[in-house]
């Protein structure tokens, strides 16, 4: 069966949120009053297991699916898997850069935004404070270079994702 990144996407938001009613469902009619109209547990078990298990299915489906999709990012071709685990290192960084930025790096009382590595930190004469290592303008250089390769990385997995591909395992039952 053909299928898209997104269809994947739902499909598997889809059996999880059944996963989760029925596991609350389960948890919540382990005691139950004889004199009450009782929700089956076994029932609900088994709709839970069956849940469980479409979304593994459907996880090795996704699997795949980023393995076949090859996506181009800043003129490289890369898989669709390796985009998503590059995009987490690219965000992490950004946010790195950022933050060395403002400075928040530096923790103390008297800890304030510096203009250039030249500005000495220091409360007392004749005591001396640790200066930054990068001044602000490389911090946010650096953060931007990584904030593109974010969002070259971003598109190229939309793009990705939206792509057909025949995955022989996939099942229209799986996708309901």
């Amino acid at each position: 069966m053909k299928t898209t990144g997104y269809k994947l996407q739902a499909a598997i938001k889809r059996a999880k949120s059944g996963k989760e009613i029925q596991n609350h469902l389960f948890n919540e009619n382990l005691f139950q009053f004889v004199t009450e109209d009782n929700v089956d547990t076994g029932t609900v078990w088994e709709s839970w297991l069956k849940d469980e298990k479409r979304v593994v299915k459907l996880q090795v489906l996704q699997q795949e699916y980023n393995q076949a999709v090859k996506v181009k990012v800043m003129g490289e071709e890369i898989s669709l898997t390796e985009a998503v685990k590059q995009l987490g290192v690219a965000t992490r960084a950004e946010r790195v850069w950022k933050s060395a930025a403002k400075g928040s790096t530096y923790k103390t009382r008297a800890a304030r935004r510096w203009d250039s590595d030249t500005n000495a930190r220091t409360r007392d004469a004749g005591t001396q404070y640790a200066k930054p290592v990068f001044t602000v303008d490389f911090c946010q250089e650096k953060a931007k270079s990584y904030g593109m390769v974010s969002g070259a990385l971003k598109e190229a997995i939309q793009n990705g994702n939206a792509k057909e591909v025949d995955l022989a395992e996939a099942t229209e039952s799986l996708f309901e």
